[in-house]
């Protein structure tokens, strides 16, 4: 779970060793990478989201599974100044 503001563009913190994610929009689609992270093995500017888009009230798109080292499916919902992600 990812906490921080109501918009989903900016960053956003994963409560886990200080780590930040920032979602950026590029022509319609949204995107995030690890902005930066007290983990010594977080590689800063890696991509972690990608092929965001909001249907039907939730986001849809891939979210990297850096222990399965693979990209995995993500539903994000905005919950007052909470991202809450479920893998599909």
């Amino acid at each position: 779970m990812l906490f921080a503001h109501t918009d989903l563009t900016g960053n956003w913190d994963t409560g886990k060793e200080n780590t930040l994610v920032k979602i950026f929009e590029k022509e319609g689609v949204y995107f995030g990478e690890i902005a930066s992270s007290d983990n010594p093995e977080a590689e800063i500017g890696k991509q972690i989201i990608k092929d965001l888009m909001h249907e039907n009230g939730k986001w849809k798109g891939q979210l990297y599974a850096a222990k399965k080292k693979k990209w995995v499916n993500a539903v994000m919902e905005l919950e007052d100044d909470t991202l809450k992600i479920t893998i599909k």
